[in-house]
């Protein structure tokens, strides 16, 4: 894409719309986070544009009927991955979507289940901590706002060296970065429930973003939107299968899943 020579009112045309009431992030300027975050000026230079994969399969896995494994859970939306678009998708009111068809479906699933289920016995001491790590930063003295911890997430992801074009050593840069972010976070505290809600939405990311860059890592092929300059070729004798993540004592555990072809009507 070549904007080169254009006034910078004449780039930012092209962009969204700014909304003064929001932040420039969630106002969707491209243009800004072009300039800001990933350090390229479309005025001066020119924009490698790369066709990729639209949607990933992210979220709990989950069957037809939005039920994951674990007995009496369902998921929908992007919560769940689905096989059609990986639980996502935003232009044209897509997301809006697969959250209302995948909740519905998953709603009644889930109903007629309740009609029939046994009342199950819960772990109330256990039930308790869970609470307690929720509510933990409301009341404490933060040093720092949520949106700190957000920004430095930011600089582990938006630039181009660390999450479109991958490499070991970058990958291990940008965990060293999220890392910071999560020091960060233990300073954050929250005076109401809209900043317990910012605290754990930056919790999140944290997560997130550890995730990929492991996923990332571990993943030593090129494929779809999974870009690697030290394994630029895709590797479908190693590497045809998903990555699982599982809660371990010792914190997540990465494998993997061989893809189950045989499983599927139609055979590619």
């Amino acid at each position: 894409m070549n904007l080169t020579g254009l006034a910078p009112d004449q780039v930012t045309a092209l962009a969204a719309d700014e909304v003064n009431e929001l932040t420039h992030l969630m106002a969707n300027d491209s243009m800004k986070l072009l300039r800001e975050k990933a350090g390229v000026d479309p005025a001066r230079e020119r924009i490698e544009m790369t066709p990729k994969l639209l949607y990933g399969g992210g979220g709990m896995r989950i069957n037809t009927e939005g039920k994951t494994s674990l007995e009496g859970l369902w998921a929908a939306g992007a919560a769940g991955s689905n096989s059609w678009s990986g639980g996502g998708g935003g232009q044209g009111g897509l997301g809006v979507g697969s959250a209302a068809v995948t909740g519905f479906i998953a709603g009644e699933s889930a109903g007629r289940y309740a009609t029939s289920a046994s009342l199950i016995k819960i772990d109330t001491a256990e039930a308790g901590k869970v609470i307690d790590r929720v509510i933990a930063p409301l009341g404490r003295p933060g040093k720092l706002d949520a949106s700190a911890v957000v920004y430095r997430v930011h600089d582990a992801f938006v630039p181009m060296k660390y999450n479109r074009q991958r490499e070991a050593g970058r990958m291990k840069e940008a965990l060293g970065i999220v890392a910071e972010a999560r020091e960060k976070l233990a300073k954050v505290g929250a005076k109401d429930y809209h900043d317990l809600a910012r605290y754990h939405q930056a919790e999140s990311m944290i997560l997130a973003a550890e995730f990929i860059y492991r996923a990332g890592l571990k993943r030593e092929e090129s494929r779809a939107g999974h870009f690697r300059e030290d394994f630029p070729k895709r590797d479908d004798k190693n590497w045809f299968k998903w990555i699982t993540i599982q809660r371990q004592a010792g914190g997540p555990e990465l494998s993997t899943l061989p893809v189950p072809l045989k499983k599927y009507k139609i055979q590619p």
